[in-house]
């Protein structure tokens, strides 16, 4: 593991700090804690039991002669699918040579050490947190157990692109598989995103940015789902980047600025309400759709770029052994191998408690 330096050149006196570097602006990343439940402590195999409560009690009196009932609340149990997951890296000082990373090196017999360093503490902890994060958001809405490379004529139905290592998706099944099962089993409602349907990327955007279609697809979306969800708490729209970016030339396109005011939340994402219902955008789905999966039907095609989930936050739930939402980073120098290693390790599964609160689009 290692940042890229190869095209910064040594200090020449212009530059005596790594830390006067200025990075490219790097992708916000979503808090998974604002957008699902964190289950702490929880264990592969472990029940989640769901109490709906009474579907209808009451009836007319009959007097003395009352006949009494058993009733029992409407329940259902859901099993935890928890799975370890692995950053394991080493870092060579040698890299650094000839670069400006090597205003961090140490001298003489500690030159190799690395630790307490200016690039490990200041530059290259910072974007692994990062990173780190970026996993959990991808495990938890893109993992898929049987996930494979898409090759034309040896595997036509994979499901990620051509040089994607499953390895980086296979872990757990995330959100989008349970709710491909789901909707699959008809346990999921869905509302069908037709200009996911065609067959290049330009025309996926240009069908979803006919006007009204954006705005009149929320709509549908609510309209669809269950009255249970519509009377929920909680309730939370997400969506990928390019559904917001049509509803917001729907919304400039009909002079209704004043309906729909976006404001940035947290770590960038936007944040506003539709039908009184709060939407978050989530572009980190989009950067994940576009770069990796893979539309098997029609390949000059993102697949299914445009896509919403209609729940509640406590409907989505990621369990971890960990007590924080972010495992620790284990961090040491071997002076006998000379080399610097990082080693982070958790474990993580998702549930969708209730298929009921949840419709999705795409």
């Amino acid at each position: 593991m290692n940042l890229n330096f190869s095209n910064l050149t040594a200090p020449n006196g212009a530059l005596q700090k790594l830390s006067e570097i200025i990075f490219a602006h790097l992708m916000q990343n979503e808090q998974l804690s604002k957008i699902a439940r964190i289950l702490p402590a929880q264990v592969n195999g472990k029940k989640v039991a769901l109490l709906k409560g009474f579907e209808m009690l009451g009836q007319a009196s009959e007097g003395c002669s009352v006949t009494w009932n058993n009733t029992v609340t409407q329940n259902s149990e859901q099993t935890w699918d928890i799975q370890e997951w692995q950053v394991a890296e080493y870092i060579c000082y040698e890299t650094l040579k000839g670069t400006l990373a090597q205003l961090a090196l140490k001298h003489k017999v500690k030159v190799a050490d690395l630790t307490g360093s200016e690039y490990i503490d200041d530059i290259l902890m910072p974007f692994l947190e990062q990173a780190l994060l970026e996993m959990l958001l991808r495990f938890a809405f893109f993992g898929d157990k049987a996930a494979s490379t898409y090759n034309a004529s040896t595997n036509p139905t994979g499901t990620l692109k051509a040089g994607t290592d499953k390895k980086y998706f296979d872990v757990i099944n995330g959100f989008w598989k349970l709710i491909f099962t789901g909707v699959a089993g008809g346990t999921i409602g869905r509302t069908t995103i037709a200009a996911n349907a065609e067959t290049s990327t330009a025309q996926q955007r240009n069908t979803l940015h006919v006007a009204g279609t954006a705005s009149d697809l929320l709509d549908q979306v609510i309209e669809d789902a269950s009255i249970e969800l519509t009377q929920a708490n909680d309730q939370i729209i997400l969506c990928t980047k390019s559904v917001w970016d049509a509803v917001k030339q729907d919304v400039k396109r009909n002079n209704k600025g004043s309906e729909l005011q976006f404001e940035s939340w947290f770590s960038g994402i936007k944040y506003t309400e539709w039908d009184g219902i709060p939407m978050i955008v989530l572009p980190f789905w989009d950067k994940i759709i576009r770069s990796y999966m893979q539309n098997t039907t029609n390949t000059s095609a993102y697949d299914k770029p445009h896509r919403v989930i209609y729940t509640c936050k406590d409907n989505l739930l990621v369990g971890t052994e960990s007590q924080n939402d972010i495992a620790e980073i284990d961090y040491w120098f071997d002076k006998k191998e000379q080399k610097n290693y990082i080693l982070s390790k958790d474990t993580i599964g998702t549930l969708i408690l209730d298929p009921n609160l949840i419709h999705v689009a795409y």
